[in-house]
């Protein structure tokens, strides 16, 4: 049921894709992928194992670049986001306060743990052996590097 419900999670944010010019894609996307590069050197410098990494298509509500990574046999999403979008602010604001994520697909809802830092979101289902990481990305700042 945990790897259905992980497809239908990779399903769901491949079909919700943020829409933008061809022009703008490419010129975030550089820059963008040069923070969340910083941000996995973080993890493992700091002694996060990450045994899988896949580049997943952004959500629709303003991230810029998505990776599911594997994490003590859990996997882990990791969201850049466009903070300058309304969908993302009002997202961000409700993980902050709720400290979940609502994913719907087909009618069934999904929550998922969330964490937010700056422009940084991280999603999970369970915290089962995820502290460290929970640690580490809660205390990554990108101009630290």
């Amino acid at each position: 049921m945990k790897s259905i419900k992980k497809i239908i999670l990779i399903l769901f944010i491949a079909l919700l894709c943020v829409g933008c010019s061809h022009k703008g894609v490419n010129r975030n996307i550089a820059i963008i992928s040069m923070d969340m590069n910083t941000l996995l050197d973080h993890l493992e410098n700091v002694g996060i194992r990450i045994d899988d990494k896949i580049d997943v298509k952004p959500m629709n509500v303003g991230a810029v670049e998505g990776i599911r990574i594997s994490v003590n046999d859990n996997y882990v999403y990791l969201y850049q986001l466009d903070l300058a979008d309304q969908q993302t602010i009002k997202l961000v604001e409700e993980a902050k306060k709720t400290k979940l994520v609502k994913v719907s697909l087909n009618d069934i809802n999904y929550d998922y743990h969330a964490i937010v830092n700056n422009n940084y979101l991280m999603l999970y289902e369970s915290n089962d052996n995820l502290n460290d990481i929970i640690v580490a990305f809660t205390k990554f700042r990108a101009t630290d590097y």
